[in-house]
């Protein structure tokens, strides 16, 4: 699910010695834990575009983890071309502070939950944490729903990087 109760899932971090308790409200994700396994490891980064950051200066203590978004996309089911995956895309999504944008994808596939939404979303999760309210069509939320567009389509068609356009 794109929205908050299918995504709001805590990430628990616990190294006897090393981590510290502590509870933090920024944003994190699934693709973190990686990246945070490997540095608590001191593990050299051999894969310098390995998506997510590491967790593990905010675990222990060393510093705050800085905020920023989490992109998401959700499929319907199994995916009928492996290499495509927009084929089978119902939804993507951003979280970005107190806003969450949900755009529908254009493809002919399934679609979740009957079609729920058929149109992009914008929810200010603080003040509607059910999100039940879509700010998309208010005109005074036109810049954030054009900015955060633009972050979601850049995270989704990443620029090739000198390190991952390289013929093998």
């Amino acid at each position: 699910s794109p929205f908050d109760d299918g995504l709001r899932t805590p990430i628990l971090l616990r190294w006897d010695g090393h981590t510290r308790p502590a509870t933090h409200q920024s944003l994190c994700s699934s693709v973190d834990l990686l990246p945070t396994v490997l540095d608590a490891l001191k593990f050299e980064n051999k894969a310098p575009d390995l998506p997510g950051r590491s967790l593990w200066p905010s675990a222990t203590g060393q510093k705050p983890l800085a905020d920023q978004p989490v992109f998401g996309e959700i499929y319907p089911g199994d995916a009928s071309t492996l290499g495509h995956p927009s084929r089978d895309l119902a939804y993507r999504w951003i979280r970005e502070g107190q806003f969450k944008l949900i755009v529908p994808h254009s493809s002919t596939g399934k679609k979740p939950w009957g079609g729920y939404l058929s149109k992009v979303a914008l929810f200010d999760v603080m003040a509607d944490p059910i999100e039940q309210h879509n700010l998309a069509e208010d005109k005074k939320h036109t810049h954030t729903i054009s900015r955060l567009t633009q972050r979601l389509d850049d995270w989704w068609t990443p620029k090739k990087s000198p390190t991952n356009t390289k013929k093998k």
